[in-house]
């Protein structure tokens, strides 16, 4: 088995800085608008190589995945130090970050919502055309608020909306711009029987692609633990107070979900959009080197 210094943590580090910077932006904005306070942090260890490589089978608390040779782990804590030492709030609902240890360079960024058993009988009725149109709204009202920051557009969907009955997944992928800088939010939601699986994928928006397919591929090794899967819920259990239209529309506002505002629910996730463009510049080259200086 490689060691985890045998693994490029340059582009480790290159894909955890988007990742982080990803997260705060699109995943993050449901705990702050519930204003809860922030967990405690983990205390300082010693200074030790981070990460753990596959394969293995890593723990996300609520489920796990199968990590074949190639890839690297980042557990809760590490994946918290990640986000606190780019300045980025730290939600606590964090379960963990994969990379490829092959010189590519994407992150697959793991958090839990407990928000409940949602129901999927909207399944054949989400409104991409809708929640699209909201988001634009939102980023015109954006742009006009914050006339000296670069204008946040919303060029489309990469891919609408759609939700696998068998997986329980819903699947979605949004391309947007601040100023000239590209930007793509490809999210997966995976259902189960108390909250939902948060996978957000974060990478060159010219290899969405290729890496969209090996993400793909690699989720095929996640399964909630038993007890936790969608298929176990039982009458008496949570159930979610919104479904899978507010869960792409932003899912923490659900009093707004529920009196179909989606604008409502879209301005905190364009409003991160903004902040990722502006803050990739700052936090690339220093996390870079955090990580080749722990792969040397």
């Amino acid at each position: 088995m490689p060691t985890p210094a045998a693994f490029n943590h340059r582009s480790a580090g290159r894909a955890l800085v988007l990742a982080a910077l990803a997260w705060t932006a699109l995943g993050a904005h449901a705990q702050a608008q519930e204003n809860a306070p922030p967990p405690k942090m983990p205390e300082a260890e010693p200074e030790r190589q981070m990460g753990v490589p596959g394969p293995l089978t890593a723990d996300l608390a609520e489920g796990e995945i199968t990590l074949p040779e190639g890839y690297v782990f980042f557990n809760k804590s590490e994946t918290q130090k990640i986000r606190a030492s780019q300045g980025d709030r730290v939600a606590g609902n964090e379960r963990g970050a994969v990379v490829s240890g092959k010189g590519e360079d994407w992150v697959v960024y793991f958090s839990f919502d407990n928000i409940g058993y949602v129901k999927d009988d909207e399944k054949d009725n989400i409104n991409a055309d809708a929640i699209l149109d909201s988001y634009k709204e939102s980023a015109e009202a954006r742009n006009k608020e914050r006339p000296n920051q670069p204008p946040l557009s919303i060029v489309g969907w990469r891919e609408k909306p759609h939700y696998d009955t068998a997986s329980h997944n819903l699947e979605w992928c949004i391309e947007a711009k601040v100023g000239d800088a590209p930007l793509v939010n490809h999210k997966i939601k995976i259902l189960g029987r108390r909250g939902v699986m948060d996978v957000t994928l974060a990478c060159d928006p010219q290899n969405l692609d290729p890496s969209l397919a090996e993400v793909r591929q690699l989720l095929g090794g996640y399964t909630y633990k038993t007890g936790s899967k969608y298929e176990e819920w039982t009458t008496g259990d949570k159930v979610a107070a919104y479904g899978l239209t507010a869960l792409v529309a932003g899912g923490a506002v659900a009093a707004a979900a529920k009196t179909g505002l989606l604008a409502k629910l879209a301005k905190p996730i364009l409003a991160g959009l903004a902040i990722l463009a502006g803050a990739v510049a700052k936090g690339w080259n220093k996390l870079t080197s955090l990580f080749s200086k722990r792969g040397e």
